[in-house]
């Protein structure tokens, strides 16, 4: 890959000049291999415009494009999760509203703890959506909880359908 990129034409005295190898390598790697990607990539933004919004407006699109991991807390949880109750004023609706109420008890009680033994907010995650931290879009759709009005020894998730029963 070096020889490729032409970075072979260095010549290596000291140990300090591998550092401009890596330098080179890598403005090749990036701007150079790469360059006829992100040309595709640009022309297709430019198509409705998108990119013009871009420019005009970086740090709306920050969200979208640039990843930043951001600690789960119980109110994120309790907003990620559609319930669907029964039909209001019925006996299972009552149940179900009480379900909801340990469900947020529940999720107050994990983001306190620190305690390897217990499972954390993001291993809730994982377990009901099947991935471990809110990706920058969100959920679409939107993961729901269905209550079950039998009995499970262990609560079922379907990760690829967005549901928790």
């Amino acid at each position: 890959m070096l020889m490729i990129a032409g970075c072979l034409c260095h010549v290596i005295r000291e140990l300090s000049d591998k550092d401009k190898i890596v330098e080179d390598y890598l403005k090749w790697y990036f701007f150079t291999r790469n360059a006829a990607c992100i040309q595709r990539f640009k022309e297709g933004l430019a198509t409705l415009n998108v990119l013009e919004a871009m420019k005009q407006n970086p740090s709306g699109f920050m969200k979208y494009f640039c990843f930043s991991e951001k600690k789960i807390i119980s109110e994120n949880m309790e907003n990620i999760f559609k319930a669907e109750f029964s039909q209001p004023g019925s006996n299972r609706r009552q149940e179900e509203v009480r379900r909801a109420a340990y469900w947020a008890d529940y999720l107050l009680d994990i983001e306190g703890k620190t305690s390897f033994a217990e499972p954390s907010l993001e291993d809730i995650l994982m377990f009901s959506t099947g991935v471990s931290s809110i990706p920058p879009i969100g959920f679409h759709p939107k993961p729901t909880v269905n209550f079950l009005h039998t009995f499970y020894c262990f609560p079922p998730a379907f990760t690829l359908l967005n549901k928790d029963l």
